[in-house]
């Protein structure tokens, strides 16, 4: 076929599309102007029965989720909250401390109560109280009116020597003695350490030294005291002998003056020292 005929073919085919198509002329192509599509609203009497042209959109069937919101509060003013707070109540006579304790004053004390201490002081008061009042610093928290000087910090043991009178010494022989290892005949006779002054026993000791809980440091010896020695006389008055007043401890527990002593007067045979000073050695 010659490419006449086979033009004129084109032309004929192309004309019956376009009058098949519905109309006549060459077809109209989108030229960039922009197509406006109703979506958005539904058919109404004001469209006339004229369905909307544009593409169809189905509707949302998605479910509606609830939101748990909660709901915004007023705001607070500052005044009405301060007005309502209950302030809190002191009693009469009652100081208030920073950390709200109530703190009892017992001074002045009363006198009337009879329970005897000894203050460290070696002064006997009628009570804890008044050895308190007399002896302890002022402290906030524990004796506002105190009038003494120690740092008592609300305890006993730091103004109370013991819960007697001073003139009181509370002493078990058989346990003194057992608690020096001896037995209780050699604790009925006490020689002092100057090795002169005698004693009926150790708490007739103790109590000439006050009730110390270190009386034991005054015990020269077991048994009576031994007055001279004579083979040590020299010995004890050479001025220049610097061992003259160094006590020894011996072995059988008794301190002796010095090493002469326990060499020549010792309270029984075979007395070895057992250490430079008095005795008990450390």
């Amino acid at each position: 076929m010659s490419r006449k005929a086979f033009a004129s073919i084109l032309v004929v085919v192309t004309a019956l599309f376009a009058v098949a198509c519905g109309g006549g002329g060459v077809p109209q192509f989108d030229q960039g102007t922009d197509v406006e599509y109703d979506v958005a609203n539904p058919d109404t009497i004001q469209d006339n029965g004229t369905p909307d042209v544009g593409i169809d959109v189905e509707p949302d069937t998605r479910p509606e989720v609830e939101l748990d919101v909660e709901p915004e509060l007023p705001p607070v003013d500052a005044k009405e909250v301060e007005d309502d707070i209950v302030p809190d109540v002191v009693p009469d006579g009652v100081e208030e401390t920073s950390e709200d304790i109530q703190v009892i004053d017992f001074c002045p004390c009363d006198t009337n109560v009879n329970e005897p201490v000894c203050g460290v002081n070696d002064v006997t008061f009628t009570s804890p109280q008044c050895a308190a009042c007399s002896l302890c610093a002022p402290d906030p928290a524990n004796c506002p009116s105190c009038t003494g000087a120690i740092a008592c910090q609300g305890k006993p043991e730091n103004f109370i020597k013991r819960m007697t009178a001073c003139d009181v010494c509370p002493c078990n022989l058989q346990t003194e003695c057992e608690r020096l290892s001896r037995d209780i005949e050699q604790c009925k006779e006490v020689c002092g350490v100057d090795g002169k002054t005698e004693y009926a026993d150790l708490c007739a000791l103790k109590t000439a030294k006050n009730c110390d809980a270190g009386y034991d440091e005054h015990i020269g010896s077991f048994g009576k005291c031994v007055v001279t020695c004579p083979a040590c006389e020299e010995f004890d008055n050479d001025p220049e002998n610097p061992l003259a007043n160094v006590a020894v401890c011996g072995s059988d527990g008794n301190t002796y003056k010095n090493q002469c002593w326990l060499a020549n007067c010792p309270s029984v045979d075979g007395v070895t020292k057992t250490c430079n000073q008095a005795c008990p050695c450390p």
